[in-house]
């Protein structure tokens, strides 16, 4: 029998921090090729059907920036992604994950590649390559 676990963002955050701690002194396990904590980031999709694509977008960006309290359309359109929100190279490879689930809930046969999600520039950027696809 499935079981619905609740976590509130702030707690899962500090989940996620504890085990960034842990992966930076031991070599741990990598799922499909991911440490842990990615994996966890990557499998946690927000329940937010009912918004638009471009705020579901804003809403992964913020959540692999670890912002799980900013509303997304509080996030600016120009901002940029490598100064603001995407520091590490990880964190573009969980957003190609992200991304690709987002775009194949609307249309199954699309994908998008990890180079067109390094090209991103900006927030606006990211959400035009969905949309571009749908």
């Amino acid at each position: 029998m499935p079981y619905l676990l609740t976590i509130q963002p702030t707690d899962l955050q500090k989940m996620i921090k504890q085990l960034q701690l842990v992966e930076q002194q031991h070599d741990l396990f990598t799922i499909e090729g991911l440490l842990p904590s990615q994996f966890l980031v990557c499998a946690i999709q927000p329940n937010n059907e009912k918004e638009s694509p471009k705020d579901r977008v804003k809403t992964i960006l913020l959540h692999l920036a670890g912002d799980y309290h900013t509303h997304s359309a509080e996030l600016s359109d120009k901002l940029n992604l490598k100064t603001h929100l995407l520091f590490k190279e990880a964190q573009y490879k969980l957003l190609f994950l992200k991304l690709n689930a987002l775009l194949q809930q609307y249309q199954p046969e699309k994908k998008i590649s990890i180079k067109e999600i390094k090209d991103c520039q900006s927030v606006a950027d990211c959400v035009g390559l969905v949309e571009r696809n749908m």
